[in-house]
Order: C-alpha cells, then sequence, then structure tokens
C-alpha cells in the first residue's frame, strides 16, 4: 500500500495539468483522452505509483496499457513525472508538482511506501547548492528502507 498524506486541491491539479499539456504541445505530444486521464489521476492522487497500478485505474482501464506505459515515459522525458527506482526494482512514478517535495519510508519485506513525516533539511541544501555552484533545475531523492509496524509485528510472532 502507497500513502501519501499530500494532497492537491482540484483547482491547482486542474491549472497543473494544462501547464503540463501545454509544455508538452510545444515538445510536439497531441492532447488524447489517454494523456489527460492519466496527468488528471496523477495530480489528484499525487503519490508514487507503479506503471501497473496507473493501467489498472478505472480512469485510464479504457486504454491500452502500452499507451500509459509510453505517456509515462514521455512524462518523465519532458521532466513533469519523476521515477522512484524503489523496492525490489519495481519503479513508481510521481507527478512533480511546484512546491511539492516528498521523502519516502519503504518497508524492505511488503514494499509499502509511505510518505517521511519530516520536514525535509535537504530543499534548503538544494537552494543553497544551486546559489553557490550554478548548477539549476536540482532535485534529491531521500528513502529510509526498514521494516513497516505491520511486518515488523509479524517478524516478532515468528521469533
Amino acid at each position: 500500500m502507497n500513502e501519501s498524506p499530500c494532497s492537491v486541491p482540484a483547482e491547482t491539479a486542474a491549472t497543473l495539468v494544462d501547464g503540463i499539456i501545454s509544455r508538452l504541445k510545444e515538445r510536439g505530444m497531441r492532447r488524447t483522452p489517454a494523456l489527460h486521464a492519466l496527468l488528471n489521476l496523477m495530480a489528484e492522487e499525487h503519490r508514487p505509483t507503479t506503471l501497473a497500478e496507473l493501467a489498472s485505474r478505472p480512469g485510464l482501464l479504457d486504454h491500452d496499457q502500452a499507451t500509459i506505459y509510453r505517456l509515462v515515459d514521455k512524462l518523465e522525458e519532458a521532466g513533469a513525472v519523476r521515477r522512484l527506482g524503489l523496492q525490489g526494482g519495481r519503479s513508481h512514478f510521481e507527478l512533480l508538482v511546484p512546491g511539492h517535495h516528498h521523502d519516502y519510508l519503504v518497508c524492505r519485506d511488503c514494499g509499502r511506501l509511505e510518505e517521511a513525516p519530516i520536514d525535509c533539511q535537504l530543499c534548503d541544501v538544494e537552494t543553497q547548492l544551486a546559489t553557490t555552484s550554478g548548477w539549476r533545475d536540482l532535485t534529491h531523492e531521500l528513502e529510509f528502507h526498514g521494516r513497516c509496524p505491520a511486518c515488523s509485528e509479524k517478524s516478532s510472532h515468528a521469533e
């Protein structure tokens, strides 16, 4: 199960989707029903999701799974989506929302993914690095790996 306490208000999600579609049109991509549905879903849920999870969502079931995969790839290339290589090689994808940064807790046993309930100090470090180095568009990923409460409970009962 993937959990994220962050939510994006519907109005913000709609504005974000429109902006991404405009940027993609400049790159030669067409606004298709599948693209619109995918972006809306990723903006509304605003959490890391696997390709299989995306393709199984009610709003995307009408679209070919290969199309969904290609669209996510194009969104990643365009810098609208970030890939998180988390548990067991399964990539998760998260729509990038300006002003929103998330770090995660990842269970080594079951793959559960939760947003880490911390104020990430590395965002300040990114700003400082950009200022002093001249680098732009810096990002980072911070993941904490361990055992979730449910797996810890199972493990302690097995001993």
